[in-house]
């Protein structure tokens, strides 16, 4: 049964921990409880940046040691599961909180007498959520990361345009004033990239943060002995000002028109080069990306004017929420030494919280870290509502996106139709019929 945990972390392991999250000690205090021996991490960042890391940290802990092997994302789990079948495989894993999420049977959570729902909650930020079961967290987060929007604030002034879009509404109205074309009709200078799915980068995130922005969870988790169970909602109809509403399908209407050659909103087509070389050329007037690309765009175009705000919101909806990318630190049910790895992994989210995320390029998933560190006030409030849905089946799900809104934007078949289609298959994932 899924609540059976692995006896044996121990009270002082629990104890040591909550020390470590209030920062009244230190890693690598000696003592009789101390973790000790060698525990091994496998993870999706490069391990050049770990190396570096883990040539401070384990002289600094002195009574174990943490190594650490990269496993590219795409090969990750198929590696990870020959691995296990073998006997072999890492003590943790560190990776994208939809890869976590994934291998959940085989994942030892956090204990929760270290760290009960209430001090976790309360630790960290809203989007963490994702990895809360009610057996204790199945992983702790380390790093998260906002969707942003970046704006050339030279073309915006150009065009009589004083500050970014606040709301989708308003981008909407923008478009005509800042996308232009050459002589034969094809686009010169792009609003912003939007409509297609293949040459948009984060589509399914920033078509899924609008459903969110609509007030629909895309999939609800329900927890049982047995395990997870799920709702997939994200087109269920929700009521706004007495009207009904279906969120997904009123998201991808709106995400289309972009690409749409006979309405004022086109902006973007399949055949667009990338959207960050475009805003890097200031043939972009604004780009949805996510916060780490900021330092990107400043070192590799020094010149270009431009700024970062909150990705636009549903207006009158009283909501508001932002995709994200948040990376995890999880301890696997078959280490061979559970107690260092508990420690390890608390320490990794807690007293080297913000150097694990200086790492990976996000910010500390810690509050107290967050609010403490001279941020911009529009990444803060992002970053606090960032949200992320419980994607168990990355690839697929991307690849039934991709199929929905290629079929939508080529003609082959209708919004409603193609939004009815990719549910009923997108909840077949979860083994849940629409």
């Amino acid at each position: 049964m899924f609540k059976n945990v692995i006896i044996g972390i121990g009270i002082a392991a629990a104890i040591f921990t909550v020390i470590i999250f209030s920062g009244n000690t230190s890693i690598g205090k000696s003592g009789t409880n101390a973790a000790t021996g060698e525990v091994t991490i496998w993870g999706t960042i490069p391990e050049g940046k770990i190396y570096s890391f883990l040539q401070t940290y384990n002289p600094a802990v002195k009574t174990y040691r943490v190594n650490y092997k990269e496993i590219k994302e795409e090969e990750f789990v198929p590696s990870l599961l020959d691995a296990l079948a073998s006997g072999g495989g890492p003590d943790l894993i560190l990776a994208p909180y939809q890869t976590i999420i994934s291998q959940v049977s085989k994942i030892q959570p956090f204990p929760i007498t270290a760290m009960p729902e209430k001090s976790y909650k309360d630790t960290f930020v809203d989007g963490t959520s994702v990895f809360w079961t009610p057996y204790g967290a199945m992983a702790l987060p380390v790093s998260i990361e906002p969707l942003m929007l970046f704006y050339n604030r030279s073309t915006l002034s150009k065009n009589g345009i004083a500050n970014p879009p606040v709301y989708w509404g308003d981008v909407e109205q923008l478009i005509p004033k800042l996308t232009t074309f050459d002589k034969k009709g094809n686009i010169d200078e792009v609003a912003i990239p939007l409509g297609t799915f293949d040459n948009v980068p984060y589509a399914k995130d920033i078509v899924m943060n609008m459903v969110y922005q609509l007030t629909q969870v895309p999939v609800i988790v329900n927890w049982t002995d047995q395990g997870p169970s799920y709702n997939v909602s994200i087109d269920d109809v929700i009521i706004f000002n007495n009207t009904e509403i279906k969120p997904l399908t009123t998201a991808v209407h709106f995400w289309t028109e972009f690409a749409n050659k006979d309405k004022t909103t086109y902006t973007w087509n399949s055949f667009m080069q990338n959207p960050l070389s475009l805003f890097l050329g200031e043939k972009l007037a604004m780009y949805i990306g996510y916060s780490s690309e900021y330092n990107q765009i400043k070192q590799e175009n020094q010149k270009i004017d431009f700024g970062m705000a909150p990705i636009p919101q549903a207006k009158d909806y009283k909501t508001f929420s932002t995709g994200m990318r948040l990376y995890g630190i999880a301890t696997l049910k078959t280490s061979k030494n559970i107690n260092t790895a508990v420690e390890a992994q608390s320490s990794f989210a807690g007293t080297y919280s913000k150097d694990v995320s200086n790492l990976i390029g996000g910010v500390s998933p810690i509050k107290a870290n967050l609010m403490n560190n001279n941020l911009d006030e529009g990444l803060v409030k992002s970053t606090l509502n960032a949200r992320g849905f419980y994607d168990l089946y990355q690839s697929k799900s991307t690849n039934l996106f991709s199929a929905m809104i290629n079929d939508i934007i080529t003609g082959r078949a209708l919004v409603v139709d193609s939004v009815v289609n990719f549910v009923n298959k997108f909840a077949r994932l979860y083994n849940v019929s629409k």
